[in-house]
């Protein structure tokens, strides 16, 4: 087999033609194969390695933000909010808030969708009142009245970046 004749188009300056003769569907070379020796455990791990190097992940494939990963900004004296994640283009943002008992916010209105969903604790807007698991979505334009949280709470928040503030 020959660098040109490579089916699987992997990197032939990292493995020997042994080695791509092992990755080859040539069933004579497959039927000699031990799968759990020592050389195809290596040979195993420089390919994934190999394949790891040649296909970064973008922003488009998958994003994750651990739980102990990131600063919780400051508000106000009771309300601290995490950004996850910020899309410029789409003028979107992620956030999560932790809110402390007793924790207000003023009546405002809203430039752009925002979505709400309680993940712990309670949320009240006015007579709206929200627990662990409710979903609320204040459109663009809509107001919302005096927030409070008598128990405190953790809130998954989506908004337009012009509206990121409190709740």
């Amino acid at each position: 087999m020959n660098k040109r004749d490579n089916p699987t188009n992997i990197n032939t300056d990292v493995l020997s033609e042994e080695e791509l003769e092992m990755l080859s569907n040539n069933n004579s070379v497959v039927d000699d194969v031990d799968v759990n020796s020592q050389q195809m455990k290596s040979l195993r791990s420089r390919v994934m390695s190999q394949l790891d190097k040649q296909l970064p992940m973008s922003i488009d494939d998958l994003f994750t933000v651990r739980s102990g990963v990131g600063d919780w900004e400051q508000i106000s004296d009771k309300i601290r909010k995490k950004t996850l994640y910020v899309d410029e283009q789409k003028g979107v943002a992620s956030y999560l808030l932790r809110i402390e008992p007793g924790a207000e916010d003023a009546p405002h209105q809203h430039s752009s969708d925002e979505h709400c969903l309680v993940i712990e604790g309670d949320i009240s807007f006015g007579d709206i009142h929200l627990y662990a698991g409710d979903y609320h979505l204040a459109a663009k334009g809509s107001w919302h009245k005096q927030a409070y949280s008598e128990h405190g709470a953790l809130l998954y928040i989506q908004t337009g970046v012009e509206q990121q503030m409190g709740l």
